[in-house]
């Protein structure tokens, strides 16, 4: 379900508010809180009930709008404050892997971490294709993941090329008439009996895609679909329409590049390549790695090989 916001006019401490919000009797979980000026807006991730509306008025009312005050051991002797980088999101501890997880074809959604496809190529002259590609599957729902730098390695490159991109998970579905359902580019989209398609209405089948928050804007792309998530269960229900672009996920009939990181980087000889960056960017649930590579057949084939290590911020490591 989409955010449902709740609006203050108060001044706060969002760090110390979300914190109390978090600890209260309160059954829905926070999503986040803005503040512009002395508005303050509280996204909660469902619509709260009677009771617990009440319980987050007392609370913002009750509420002390004090500085954060700097942790002891922040500062040195001289009253120098210690400044430490990293764009890791808070409640995430660093990750290096060379895989993804483990998935799940069934209507459950699988929770491993580790254990899935290996981000790497080998090309073998005279039997495999010039062009080479591998999708790698995280499982994100119940383990908030982002993606930070990465590192490649090769062995025996002749102006090879790889890329790197995020691409969705892709729908199936059957032509058909007068649905629920309709092809608008490659997404799937809401249509009051008037759709073109038709899909299975199992979460197995509708490949649900996830519209994070930007860490920028604290906004999401449109999304045309609503639906509810038990994390005890691990399952979708509850798929509703949002025409109006307002809900998290979206379908997609065709795979589009949602996200690229390596574009054509030119691979020769051996090497080891460092791919530096200050930012993140998180994954969300239906989306998947694709790694493409290149083979430079100009003069003659040849065998090559490349591996990539990625630098995860994950909630749970294992």
């Amino acid at each position: 379900m989409a955010s449902v916001k709740y609006e203050y006019i108060k001044d706060v401490n969002v760090t110390v508010l979300g914190e109390t919000i978090r600890e209260s009797t309160i059954v829905t979980a926070l999503d986040y809180i803005s503040t512009l000026g002395s508005t303050c807006d509280i996204y909660m991730k469902a619509a709260l009930s009677a009771t617990d509306q009440t319980t987050l008025n007392t609370i913002v009312t009750d509420h002390t709008d004090t500085p954060d005050i700097p942790e002891t051991g922040k500062y040195t002797l001289d009253q120098k404050q210690w400044i430490q980088e990293s764009s890791r999101p808070l409640g995430t501890v660093t990750y290096f892997t060379s895989e993804g997880d483990t998935t799940s074809d069934s209507t459950v959604m699988s929770t491993a971490v580790g254990g899935g496809t290996k981000i790497q190529i080998t090309h073998t002259a005279g039997s495999d294709a010039s062009d080479q590609e591998l999708y790698v599957d995280f499982n994100v729902k119940e383990n908030d993941t982002y993606i930070h730098e990465g590192y490649v390695i090769w062995k025996e490159a002749d102006f090879d090329r790889v890329n790197l991109e995020v691409v969705p998970q892709v729908t199936e579905y059957t032509a058909d008439s007068s649905t629920l359902f309709q092809t608008y580019g490659p997404y799937i989209i809401p249509a009051a009996y008037t759709g073109n398609i038709n899909v299975a209405t199992d979460t197995t089948a509708m490949k649900l895609v996830e519209m994070p928050l930007s860490r920028d804007t604290g906004l999401r792309k449109p999304g045309y679909w609503k639906a509810d998530y038990n994390e005890e269960t691990h399952t979708f229900s509850n798929l509703t329409a949002a025409p109006d672009g307002d809900g998290i996920y979206n379908m997609f009939c065709a795979e589009v590049v949602l996200s690229r990181f390596v574009n054509e980087i030119i691979l020769v000889n051996d090497g080891f390549l460092m791919l530096q960056t200050a930012d993140v960017e998180q994954l969300g649930h239906g989306m998947r790695l694709k790694l493409h590579a290149h083979t430079n057949t100009d003069e003659t084939d040849h065998s090559w090989k490349a591996g990539f290590i990625l630098t995860l911020n994950r909630e749970n490591t294992c």
